[in-house]
């Protein structure tokens, strides 16, 4: 489920504006009629995404390319970017970024939009840069985490489940970054010597996606937890790949040549 929650630029969210007004950008061609973040809490967790919303005036070009450039505040040297091509006719467009990390309350951020007359993106016939806003209203955001459950019958606390859809949400931008997903069932699997064995269930692009689980309690409390690479995204089923391990300071270790993806919590 997508709701928008942040609007900047003429987009309203339960009727109330969540942030200040910021000016319209306006170009020869294009005009920004909406623009701020989407809130996506489909995969059990929160997650934001650029969108901006863009009138396009008819021109003399049959066919234009267009490159939209959102900027990265978890790494500003790589900014998030988005291509198409839209017709030259007036026409209303939407845009929106893959995931955004690291937004900071109160901060503007910068979009640049950019039309081309060619497909190699040589030769530049208009261009626009749109300052957002992210202003977030806590209490609302609030109430909707802990409204936030994740489906089915898993073992695993609140604050451990947190942890597995974070890492689940990491391996899923690598398989397939292209794909919208959300946790459609958590259930048990069986078990192992002292751990649990349980699968998450995904939908993406269509196709559902088995996570497989190992939950092991520690003598010195907590528990391990292992997620395994589904199936699904196994080309060799006999390759043997890397083992990687997210650290209690939240940084990766690469463990050659197993084929998961571990924590602690």
């Amino acid at each position: 489920m997508k709701l928008l929650m942040l609007v900047v630029v003429g987009w309203l969210w339960h009727g109330q504006a969540c942030a200040a007004m910021e000016p319209p950008a306006k170009s020869e061609m294009m005009e920004v009629t909406g623009g701020g973040f989407t809130l996506d809490v489909g995969a059990g967790d929160i997650a934001y995404h650029y969108a901006l919303s863009l009138h396009l005036e008819a021109s003399q070009y049959t066919l234009l390319y267009m490159t939209a450039t959102f900027e990265n505040p978890s790494n500003p040297s790589t900014p998030l970017v988005e291509e198409m091509k839209v017709p030259g006719s007036s026409q209303q467009i939407q845009l929106e970024s893959n995931l955004v990390t690291g937004l900071q309350n109160g901060k503007h951020y910068k979009v640049q939009v950019e039309l081309y007359s060619d497909e190699a993106r040589t030769h530049l016939v208009d261009e626009l840069t749109q300052i957002i806003t992210f202003a977030m209203n806590m209490p609302m955001l609030q109430e909707i985490q802990d409204g936030l459950k994740v489906p089915g019958q898993t073992s695993a606390g609140s604050v451990l489940q947190k942890d597995i859809i974070r890492t689940i949400r990491a391996m899923q931008h690598a398989y397939a970054p292209d794909c919208r997903y959300e946790i459609v069932d958590t259930r048990a699997a069986g078990v192992e010597e002292n751990s649990v064995l349980e699968e998450w269930a995904i939908r993406s692009c269509e196709q559902e996606v088995v996570y497989p689980i190992k939950l092991t309690p520690v003598a010195t409390g907590g528990t391990n937890f292992t997620i395994s690479t589904p199936q699904a995204y196994v080309k060799n089923p006999e390759a043997k790949k890397a083992e990687v391990f997210l650290t209690n300071d939240g940084k990766w270790k690469v463990k050659k040549p197993e084929s998961e993806e571990t924590g602690s919590k």
